[in-house]
């Protein structure tokens, strides 16, 4: 549908992308800082990122399904079609 979708196609020079970009990093790089200086890894890891609560695995494995259907362009090359299927990132 998309093509064959790669770093190269983002248009960088555009200002509005080169901003969106910049900031998302930031925020990233700032939730990142505030979760270490609340010093809430302990808690991410103990209550959410090993749970085993079923209200709290879902967002995750949403996000994970996610991460790994932007990847399929770059593995496309790589592997024959047949072998991507829904089943094989989202089971």
């Amino acid at each position: 549908m998309f093509g064959d979708l790669s770093l190269a196609a983002i248009p960088y020079g555009n200002p509005i992308i080169a901003t969106t970009l910049e900031i998302a990093a930031l925020m990233g790089l700032v939730v990142i800082a505030l979760i270490t200086y609340f010093r809430k890894w302990t808690y991410l890891w103990t209550e959410w990122l090993s749970s085993v609560d079923h209200k709290r695995i879902g967002p995750f494995r949403m996000a994970d399904c996610r991460a790994r259907w932007s990847c399929r362009a770059s593995l496309r090359r790589q592997r024959p079609r047949s072998w991507f299927t829904f089943r094989t990132f989202c089971i």
